[in-house]
């Protein structure tokens, strides 16, 4: 089979080039590539952009002068025709105008050169009919327009003027300047970098290669080579030494049994047997040699991806400051460069580590419509971009805590999804789950991606799923691409027990899916939709997308919501006119913004003038992430406005909120309510600064008592002394941990004799995983809370153990969320910040304002400690440190630091230094963000 060659092998064969100039020409040929297309794509936009702008305009001075020319025609008054004409020598670029009566006579002229009214005269030569409407007409570097000039519905003449476009190649050819010199600092830049790479990597690799040479050119086995370089290099060449040792005792050995061969077929026959086994022994170094190979490749790809880690971090911390529009634009385009080639590396890096079978599955808990979800929002904005819908569709009776390796099932979602997108120009991806099998304990799952791109032919499909392949040389060629994400995607799923497959005709689109088998959970707590929430409410759904559509029906079916759908605005209004004629009408209405004939917005303003339509909540669905839009669509009255693919809970709690809108949410006697707490003395074991004040505030705002330890052996002293109702026990804790702890208290009990009652334990623990229900059981606890921790959450858990009273408590509202973009994931959460608003006591210090500044002195604390235990070589006081941070970020709502804190402790105990230098620098980068963020916050608090 044709192996498909590299666009950069084809134009430097490796024969005649280093290691470092290939690099570095790649480098220079994909940013030039680059930089040419945008700078093609912004003129041909400018240009288009200009003309449109320079029609519009001129059609409404126009319209002006033709309607106060009116009088003037009718009377035949060429005097004041021309006062009108002269008021054009305000408008730039206007070289000429006339006035012609509807027999083609010329009546009055500006500008009335002899070439501007030879000119006007040739009008009729592109338009012969003069009862046409406007019309406009570009040739050379020129614009004309015809327009209509009217009284009481009669034509009385036509207008007609002449404006030139020099100004339009004045600017595009300074850009074009500019453009010159961004390219030639490139060219610099890059031969820079070259040469750097060629001091890093490629001279040492030359340097072994070369010796290599040698010993193949003149069969000196004796010669040994000097260990220079990086220590991969080293090592490369140290084994390549220890083989050239082997070589030359293999060489004395045959020598020594030469005569012995001469003297009887038995020793030829020893000879030949040992010979067999010497061959046995070269085909095994072969495969060591193979292995040796994918493992130098995937050191590479490490030190490679080790410095691009950092400089995607730099740059977007860079894009969080001010920019000018200029510079934005660089880094953003420095960002996608580098997203790219990173893209590039981890899929060289995955494919290594298969090849040589160092890749290994993790299972763990998660819950299966949050992946899917957050992989389509992920996507989304690269859809959007291409105008495509994307739209994730899951049935509503499937089963969604599972248990298997989340982040290599989502690779495979994100490369396929990936592929549909940049093989689609329009049309839609949708992302659908289908369950296939089901029982107590497993349940077979089937992914499908399907799109409406070119398609695949039947002998294309046949190699599609094979390393550095893609359909054809053209496909690569317009696409781009290393052809290993299918190749990875298909291995991983083999990996992970299932299979993978396509369905596609040459343009009809494509259906790649994959089938998996996946272990039920018990220990993963799907969110708790309460259909109370919403039930009666009724839901009219207006998109013109049918798979937008079967997404939303099924999902206000799931909620107990009357609901019907519209495809177009116009059947939307007719649907609300008739509900409310029924007396029937609906509550909210869900409008896709993007329709053709009458669009969201258009829609949302005729509901709001009609008077035949009752009130109603209006919620603004979008495929376009842009903040101006949600603006537009607040102006225009919109209650919410969400990015899709939207979020199931999402959806939901926007219903949810735009409902509550409309309800009291306070009492008349000052704001209070009723609510209920417990009465209770509460022991909190915890070490972590921020998760003991969120508890503290938790605890007094339901009303109990409670005190603090700080570890484990501080719990047991005290719940031996203390009279407590219940005990909050963190399992991961210095000196003396949760299951220690809880066992020791167990033991004092039972040594009382029953003097004592049994006090509740209940684990805290951020590792929900399987089998950690039985291990609370086997150390005496009673019952476990994953952390972090909702309000709720903590009042259903006490209900179990603590009596209830009815107390009057004051409101302390939450301040309200601003609009966000839901396409991009934020650095804070700020729905979890406002749920510790929500622990607010009036005329008490700010909670919030409490646990952020504990929070910025220690997690700072905590990054230099992990910095330290990495350079020390500490793996357990890295895990130690990371876990804490994790657990802190998450109820500050520092998500995503949370997630990086979490990899980071998972890999401390099995992962590279490599990766694991990379990873810190990515926590350092993150926390400056969540850190900033939270200064902010700081901020408008004191404010407030």
């Amino acid at each position: 089979m044709t192996k498909i060659q590299d666009p950069v092998d084809m134009l430097l064969p490796r024969k005649s080039s280093s290691l470092a100039g290939r690099i570095g020409l790649a480098i220079l040929l994909t940013s030039t590539a680059a930089l040419l297309l945008a700078t093609i794509t912004f003129v041909t936009i400018e240009v288009q952009s200009y003309k449109r702008n320079l029609v519009e305009h001129l059609t409404v001075v126009s319209q002006i002068v033709a309607t106060n020319s009116t009088a003037a025609i009718d009377f035949k008054d060429a005097k004041t025709a021309k006062l009108v004409l002269k008021s054009l020598e305000a408008e730039p670029g206007l070289i000429a105008a006339g006035i012609y009566f509807t027999n083609g006579a010329l009546f009055a002229t500006y500008g009335a050169t002899d070439a501007s009214i030879k000119h006007l005269d040739e009008f009729d030569t592109v338009w012969h009919n003069n009862s046409l409407g406007m019309q406009h007409h570009f040739h050379g570097d020129q614009l004309d327009i015809q327009f209509p000039i009217e009284l009481d519905g009669d034509l009385l003449g036509q207008l007609r003027l002449t404006a030139e476009l020099s100004p339009m190649y004045t600017k595009l050819a300074n850009y074009l300047q500019t453009m010159a010199w961004v390219l030639l600092a490139l060219i610099v830049m890059i031969f820079l970098v070259s040469q750097r790479l060629r001091r890093r990597i490629a001279a040492p690799v030359e340097r072994l290669a070369d010796g290599m040479r040698r010993v193949s050119e003149h069969q000196d086995f004796s010669l040994r080579l000097a260990p220079e370089g990086d220590q991969e290099v080293i090592r490369l060449t140290e084994g390549l030494n220890h083989m050239l040792e082997q070589i030359q005792e293999r060489d004395q050995r045959l020598l020594q049994h030469r005569d012995d061969l001469e003297r009887t077929v038995e020793d030829r026959t020893r000879d030949l047997r040992f010979a067999r086994d010497e061959a046995l022994a070269s085909k095994d170094a072969a495969v060591m040699a193979s292995r040796a190979k994918s493992e130098f490749l995937a050191t590479m790809s490490h030190e490679i991806r080790t410095p691009m880690n950092g400089v995607l971090g730099m740059t977007e911390l860079l894009l969080s400051t001010e920019l000018g529009e200029r510079q934005r634009r660089f880094a953003e385009t420095i960002q996608r460069s580098g997203d790219a080639l990173l893209a590039i590396i981890n899929d060289i890096l995955d494919f290594s580590k298969i090849e040589a079978g160092r890749l290994e599955l993790v299972d763990e808990e998660f819950n299966l419509r949050d992946l899917v979800d957050d992989t389509a929002e992920l996507m989304a904005e690269r859809a959007h971009n291409k105008g495509l819908e994307l739209s994730p569709v899951l049935p509503l009776d499937l089963p969604l805590a599972v248990s298997g390796d989340a982040a290599r099932l989502r690779q495979v979602l994100v490369n396929l999804i990936g592929n549909a997108i940049k093989f689609t120009d329009k049309g839609e991806v949708i992302v659908r789950l289908k369950l296939l099998a089901l029982s107590e304990q497993e349940m077979q799952m089937r992914f499908e991606v399907i799109d409406t791109g070119i398609g695949i032919s039947p002998a294309q499909q046949q190699k599609i799923f094979e390393s550095f392949s893609q359909g054809d040389s053209s496909t690569t060629r317009r696409y781009g691409g290393t052809g290993l994400g299918l190749a990875i995607s298909s291995q991983l799923v083999s990996l992970m027990g299932g299979e993978i497959g396509v369905e596609s005709e040459p343009g009809r689109g494509s259906t790649f899916w994959f089938s998996v088998p996946l272990a039920r959970s018990v220990i993963v707590v799907e969110r708790e939709f309460k259909h109370k929430d919403l039930r009666g409410v009724r839901l009219l759904i207006v998109d013109d997308n049918a798979t937008n559509r079967e997404i939303l029906h099924n999902q206000a079916i799931a909620w107990d919501m009357p609901h019907e759908t519209a495809e177009n605005g116009h059947q939307a209004l007719e649907k609300l006119r008739m509900a409310a004629a029924r007396n029937e009408p609906y509550d909210i209405v869900i409008l896709d913004w993007h329709m053709p004939e009458m669009d969201g917005i258009e829609l949302a303003g005729r509901i709001q003038a009609d008077p035949a339509i009752p009130a109603l909540r209006q919620v603004m669905l979008s495929s376009a992430a842009f903040d101006e839009e949600a603006a537009r669509a607040m102006e225009q009255g919109i209650d919410r406005y969400l990015n899709k693919p939207v979020k199931q809970s999402a959806l939901y709690d926007c219903l949810k909120g735009v409902m509550a809108e409309s309800e009291p949410t306070v009492s008349d006697e000052g704001g209070a309510v009723e609510a209920t707490v417990f009465e209770g003395r509460i022991l909190v074991a915890e070490d972590n600064r921020v998760n003991q004040e969120v508890a503290r505030n938790m605890l007094e705002l339901l009303g109990c008592q409670m005190e603090i330890a700080s570890n484990g052996r501080e719990a047991v002293e005290l719940a031996s002394t203390g009279n407590y109702d219940l005990v909050l026990m963190d399992y991961h804790m210095p000196e003396m941990d949760g299951w220690e702890a809880s066992g020791e208290i167990r033991r004092r009990e039972k040594a009382d004799s029953g003097e004592r009652q049994r006090i509740p334990i209940v684990a805290l623990t951020a590792d929900v995983k399987k089998g950690v229900q039985e291990k609370c059981m086997e150390h005496g606890m009673d019952a476990y809370l994953s952390k972090p921790f909702t309000q709720s959450q903590l009042i259903k858990l006490l209900g179990q153990w603590l009596p209830q009273v009815e107390r009057t408590l004051a409101r302390i509202e939450a301040a309200p969320n601003a609009v966000a973009d839901e396409g991009d994931a934020p650095v804070l959460d700020h729905g979890v910040l406002d749920r510790i608003r929500t622990l607010q006591q009036p005329n008490a210090p700010s909670v919030l304002a409490q646990v952020i500044g504990i929070y910025l002195e220690d997690s700072s604390e905590m990054i230099e400690a992990l910095k330290q235990a990495l350079d020390g070589g500490d793996m357990a006081a890295l895990s130690e440190t990371a876990h804490s941070l994790k657990s802190s970020s998450a109820n500050l709502g520092a998500s995503r630091l949370s997630s990086l804190c979490k990899e980071l402790e998972l890999r401390g105990k099995t992962g590279s230094p490599e990766d694991l230098v990379a990873l810190v620098e990515r926590i350092d980068a993150e926390f400056g963000s969540a850190q900033s963020g939270l200064r902010t916050e700081l901020e408008q608090i004191a404010v407030a």
